[in-house]
């Protein structure tokens, strides 16, 4: 029984966290961008600058994948 309290009151916490993040989160503007897509470039796995203006026209899967 106690561990049912202490899970649901963990799940509350959390759930009542997020929401008063959220709020936040929502009232934030955003600057307009500095440029375009094609105005940046990025390196190739060798080591080789390529730049995005060579891909208008073009469909592009762009994927951001991140870790810890």
């Amino acid at each position: 029984m106690r561990y049912s309290h202490s899970v649901l009151i963990t799940i509350l916490l959390v759930v009542g966290l997020n929401y008063g993040v959220s709020g936040q989160i929502a009232n934030v503007t955003c600057d307009q961008p500095q440029g375009s897509f094609y105005d940046l470039s990025g390196y190739l796995l060798n080591g080789t600058k390529i730049s995005f203006d060579q891909f208008q026209g073009k469909v592009v899967l762009l994927t951001n994948t991140a870790s810890f």
